[in-house]
């Protein structure tokens, strides 16, 4: 009975170690994608970033997708299971700052128009043209001090946007499989 109750343990702990992300498109006159500003805190060290909804797999969610459609509606408010079709999913990422951290990228196209709710970790959201997207290298401002790396820039409200880390490298998968994602739809 100690061993069984020790793997179960473990199994929690393990899931715990899940995290999902939903790359969300809308079609128009092109393709965009919805990012979000995270909300600045202490407790999220990826606080004021440009990310992906999503977040932390928890106990009360069966799988990873169960985790993606909590986040995204706690995030921008966006019903994935009654407005979302799932049409890919992306090499799995790892945070650099968490690399235990296994992180489920998917990719969901909308089926109909929605209103973004901005949940309280949410700053601020981004309709994003992804052929507006451009790759540069540009200096960062972290806990660790200046660090210039390279990322994905888009330009908002006159605003320079920076999309780096982890939601970057989700970014280049999803740019390398972009004609595979498109094919899907």
């Amino acid at each position: 009975m100690g061993t069984f109750l020790l793997v179960i343990l473990l199994y929690r702990w393990l899931a715990m170690r899940e995290a999902g992300v939903a790359i969300i498109l809308r079609f128009g006159s092109g393709v965009e994608c919805l990012f979000i500003k995270r909300r600045v805190s202490p407790n999220d060290p990826w606080s004021g970033h440009i990310a992906f909804p999503g977040g932390r797999k928890k106990p009360v969610d069966n799988n990873i997708l169960d985790t993606i459609y909590r986040e995204v509606m706690e995030e921008v408010g966006i019903d994935l299971r009654s407005f979302g079709q799932l049409i890919y999913m992306l090499p799995l990422a790892y945070p650099g700052n968490e690399p235990e951290l296994r992180v489920y990228p998917y990719v969901f196209k909308l089926t109909v128009t929605v209103d973004v709710k901005l949940g309280s970790e949410a700053e601020k959201f981004y309709w994003v043209d992804l052929d507006m997207l451009t790759k540069e290298t540009v200096p960062i401002s972290t806990s660790l001090g200046l660090r210039v790396v390279e990322a994905y820039t888009f330009i908002k409200d006159d605003e320079k946007v920076i999309v780096w880390g982890m939601t970057k490298r989700i970014l280049d998968n999803f740019f390398l499989h972009r004609e595979k994602i498109m094919s899907s739809i």
